[in-house]
């Protein structure tokens, strides 16, 4: 960890879509047990979160990261908003959320999910 007097070779840069395949397994980690839940598996949570890390809108979008590279590599991402933002966020969630998960996971998502996270945020 570079001293106060040192300088770090991190650079920040707002989110975009071509980091989307790189930050999907620290967004899944950052929520492993949450993502489990939602769709049972690392792969199939994965498959879903690098869809909507790579849309500008909702919860995952990627305007709402910042990236952290070193050396050209990412290594971190922040993702967060404000509680307005995540209300402006919550219809295009869903719908990207349908849109990125397979038909056989609606029940699960509409039923189990939807009530255990009714009022999560």
């Amino acid at each position: 960890m570079p001293t106060a007097t040192e300088q770090s070779d991190n650079v920040f840069t707002a989110g975009a879509p071509q980091f989307a395949g790189a930050i999907t397994p620290l967004v899944y980690e950052s929520v492993h047990e949450l993502m489990d839940f939602m769709f049972a598996s690392r792969e199939h949570a994965e498959a879903v979160l690098r869809k909507l890390t790579g849309k500008p809108r909702g919860q995952f979008g990627y305007r709402f990261t910042t990236v952290m590279l070193r050396n050209d590599e990412v290594v971190g991402v922040e993702l967060g908003y404000d509680a307005t933002q995540l209300a402006a966020q919550e219809l295009p969630g869903a719908i990207n959320m349908l849109r990125a998960t397979p038909w056989s996971g609606w029940p699960h998502l509409f039923g189990t999910v939807n009530k255990a996270l009714s009022g999560y945020v």
